[in-house]
């Protein structure tokens, strides 16, 4: 997504190999290739160029959005390790600490 907005800003300030880099270019011509003056985008022009980038970016809904989200916290190796393991212990009904390694322990008098 980011090489195509790259594509669309080169394009969109007529370069090409040829010719020398913006860094070099006179104020008022740079000015005039991005259609801009000195105190910004004038505001059709502006309203233009969001349009058009609105299309070119790729329109997800708020749920897909979220399972990506949900999808890559769980891409973690580590983690799917410990949900295996939480579900392999509720299937054998096993506690996850011995009984007693827990009347072991240290217990305060209250």
């Amino acid at each position: 997504m980011a090489f195509q907005n790259y594509q669309v800003l080169v394009s969109s300030l007529r370069y090409s190999m040829n010719s020398p880099p913006f860094s070099s270019l006179p104020l008022e011509q740079l000015l005039a290739q991005l259609q801009s003056t000195l105190t910004g985008l004038e505001s059709g022009v502006a309203a233009k160029r969001s349009q058009e980038q609105r299309k070119l970016l790729p329109s997800e809904s708020r749920f897909q959005r979220e399972l990506k989200l949900l999808v890559r916290q769980f891409s973690n190796p580590l983690l799917l390790l410990l949900v295996v393991a939480v579900i392999l212990s509720a299937m054998l009904g096993k506690p996850p600490i011995p009984s007693s390694f827990s009347s072991s322990c240290w217990q305060p008098d209250f």
